[in-house]
């Protein structure tokens, strides 16, 4: 963010994560509008660092532009998840199964020795 850092401390841990937060001002909205990149650093169990950049050039157009129209965001949700239905189906299909199809029952345990 223009070469500025924000360091942030865990305020809980999960087995699956921990979770950090902040309070976001006028002030860090300005410099995110003039970045061109964000990069997440956070720091794994074992102590390696991971880094997640994240492509900020269009925050000023996204942030300060109309909003999305609700009934488009939810009709291309709609169209996304039957394109996802359709493809999982033809694969189904290239493997042989069809759709509803139980998984193959185990083979019987071989009886106790005696």
């Amino acid at each position: 963010m223009c070469g500025h850092r924000v360091a942030l401390k865990y305020e809980i841990c999960f087995p699956n994560g921990c979770f950090a937060s902040m309070d976001v001002n006028a002030e860090f909205v300005t410099k995110l509008k003039k970045s061109q990149t964000i990069t997440i650093q956070a720091l794994q169990m074992g102590g390696r660092t991971l880094n997640f950049q994240l492509p900020a050039k269009d925050f000023a157009k996204a942030y300060d532009g109309p909003a999305s129209d609700p009934n488009v965001v939810a009709a291309e949700r709609q169209k996304l998840a039957e394109e996802l239905q359709k493809l999982a189906q033809k694969k189904l299909e290239e493997r042989g199964g069809q759709p509803g199809q139980a998984a193959p029952a185990a083979a019987p345990a071989a009886p106790a020795g005696k």
